[in-house]
């Protein structure tokens, strides 16, 4: 007798989708012009745009692209949308992509760069956006003039395509001054987030030492960059004049940010004259870049308190008796002692001032 049995076959799992969030598309030569206002159609085609004039890196590799990225049509890679579906679109199971055209928009003409950007973001739609629906888009402003940059923020933001503003972290000034403002309120203004890409030049050196010599290290460097952004935006008040503005760091890596976060409250704490500041307003630098827990704060400070007598020590707290002075610097202070206080003691003194300023590190 022969039992013959069946084994269903195991349930099928749903193939994961995929956003991929940087796809460079790049205009074709000529591909602008049907998009530029008359005035500007004749001056983009007797002048154009500044091209780049140095050498490619890799030597083999012009716009640093794959040798297999150029499409057939003979465009630059990024200009061909039939190519991009082909390669990337239906080759992977990709859901929704979002489009950044690296496009530094800074010219001497604001008029020239008020309709280059219109032209842009108007060939983005016509050519990208309406013949692929998986596809969405950054708009792309001139970078270094705020009221241009709103303008054209307020004409196309109310489409639901484009998902975010573009900016390059090379920028002509660090993003926190004022210039840059009115961009920041249109952003907020249509819930757009701010994508600050790798790249760009501003015609400053990339480090705070001068130019370097070698591509390595200008590429290698570019973290200076947007930590220099990110400084400027938190010191300069633009996260607690704008609450709800969000900033996307693209491509600049995030590894550096415990250790810069960690740098700015040390600085912000070391001073003691900084309390006496009314532009502080009593906030660190990083409560813009992340919550407080200050019940963990509390928390804490009280299981130090409680577990500090058992190691025959007490706790010290700023202005008490036998602790250094409001203002005075500590190394001072242990020379007016017979004996220094406990190093653990002297922590927590730190510690204890942090706490009164209602904030708690967090790397």
């Amino acid at each position: 007798m022969t039992l013959t049995t069946t084994t269903a076959p195991p349930p099928a799992h749903p193939q994961a989708s995929l956003i991929d969030c940087d796809i460079h598309n790049t205009p074709a030569p000529g591909a602008l012009k049907r998009y530029l206002p008359t005035r500007w159609r004749d001056y983009h085609e007797r002048f154009g745009r500044p091209a780049y004039a140095g050498a490619y890196y890799p030597k083999a590799s012009p716009n640093a692209a794959r040798t297999d990225s150029w499409p057939p049509t003979g465009g630059p890679p990024g200009s061909d949308l039939a190519f991009l579906r082909k390669q990337l679109l239906d080759a992977w199971p990709i859901a929704c992509g979002i489009l950044n055209t690296l496009t530094t928009i800074r010219n001497q003409l604001r008029d020239y760069d008020a309709a280059l950007a219109q032209a842009i973001n108007d060939w983005q739609i016509a050519e990208w956006l309406e013949p692929e629906p998986r596809l969405r888009a950054s708009l792309v402003v001139p970078c270094d003039d705020g009221d241009l940059a709103a303008a054209e923020v307020h004409r196309r933001g109310g489409d639901p395509r484009f998902v975010q503003i573009l900016l390059p972290v090379r920028t002509g000034e660090p993003l926190g001054k004022h210039r840059y403002w009115t961009l920041y309120e249109a952003a907020v203004c249509h819930d757009l987030p701010i994508g600050i890409h790798f790249g760009g030049g501003s015609g400053h050196p990339i480090t705070g030492a001068g130019w370097p010599s070698y591509y390595l290290e200008d590429h290698g460097g570019m973290a200076q960059s947007f930590q220099a952004q990110l400084i400027s935006l938190v010191c300069e008040g633009v996260f607690e004049h704008f609450p709800t503005l969000k900033i996307v760091l693209i491509e600049g890596g995030f590894a550096w940010l415990p250790a810069l976060k960690w740098r700015l409250d040390r600085s912000w704490y070391r001073p003691a004259r900084l309390a006496d500041n009314p532009a502080d307003g009593g906030a660190t630098p990083t409560r813009a870049l992340s919550p407080v827990d200050r019940g963990a704060g509390r928390r804490r400070a009280a299981f130090v308190r409680h577990r500090l007598p058992t190691l025959g020590l007490r706790f010290a707290r700023p202005g008490a008796a036998g602790t250094a002075p409001t203002g005075a610097r500590a190394e001072d202070h242990g020379r007016e002692r017979a004996r220094p206080l406990p190093t653990v003691t002297r922590r927590r003194t730190n510690d204890e001032r942090r706490r009164e300023t209602g904030a708690v590190f967090r790397p």
